[in-house]
């Protein structure tokens, strides 16, 4: 395992952190009374999503380059939480609907 693999690892990493975070403190100012507004979080939202697309892209290289296969692959499935995690929110709303 090198830093080429490892860098698109921690930048997943942080990037869905970063992405979760910002979400949930995004809709907290937005629905704030205060006046602060979400726009700050907004931006920092976006950061995260240009981070977490970078780090796929850097693994998907490496799979190709076929460099580190293994820690490639766990940095895909850390980049598609918050695809999998939408995906469970958008069938639990179409169920609790029903």
């Amino acid at each position: 395992m090198n830093r080429r693999s490892m860098v698109p690892f921690v930048l997943g990493i942080i990037g869905v952190v970063l992405l979760f975070s910002s979400f949930i403190a995004a809709i907290d100012g937005a629905l704030d009374a205060g006046g602060a507004g979400a726009g700050a979080w907004i931006g920092a939202f976006f950061a995260a999503l240009v981070i977490v697309i970078v780090a796929v892209v850097m693994s998907i290289i490496n799979l190709i380059r076929k460099r580190d296969a293994v820690i490639s692959v766990a940095t895909l499935f850390v980049c598609g939480m918050p695809l999998a995690m939408v995906a469970i929110f958008a069938v639990a709303a179409v169920g609790a609907r029903a």
